[in-house]
């Protein structure tokens, strides 16, 4: 579990750089919140395919799968989109807490701060014990059949 824990958090954390540096880049083109939510789906995709192949290791499709990434990243983008768009909408707020020196950053801080409690809260579990248990069910019913 714990090479899974780590090698899962660092396919999202590529992911989530990809969000970031994309949410960043179209911030300056868009609306705070439109560019969350665009780049928070690009790199859901992206998250997808690395998650897959952490807990899968191979790159069989399966429909199952996909369906429960699918409704665990619904819940997971609108868990995140929701804690953003709650900070971006009372920036004047929480802005003003941060050190001068990082208030320019105050957008991608938030983002930070918010997919990291994401992550750790909803991610993690949803994907190890529910979207990607069927690769050790599997395990254990191959393994069950060596015995026999």
């Amino acid at each position: 579990m714990w090479q899974k824990l780590g090698m899962s958090a660092i396919s999202g954390t590529v992911a989530h750089v990809f969000y970031l540096i994309l949410a960043y880049v179209l911030d300056k083109f868009m609306n705070s919140k439109t560019s969350n939510i665009i780049a928070l789906l690009a790199s859901a995709i992206l998250n997808f395919t690395l998650q897959y192949f952490v807990f899968m290791r191979n790159f069989v499709f399966m429909s199952n799968i996909l369906i429960k990434y699918v409704i665990s990243e619904v819940l997971i983008i609108g868990s995140v989109q929701l804690g953003v768009s709650f900070l971006l909408t009372n920036k004047k707020t929480y802005k003003r807490r941060f050190p001068a020196s990082l208030q320019k950053y105050y957008n991608t801080l938030v983002r930070m701060f918010v997919t990291i409690i994401v992550s750790l809260l909803l991610s993690f579990p949803t994907r190890n014990y529910w979207v990607f248990v069927w690769n050790r069910l599997v395990q254990c019913e191959n393994a069950w059949k060596f015995i026999i």
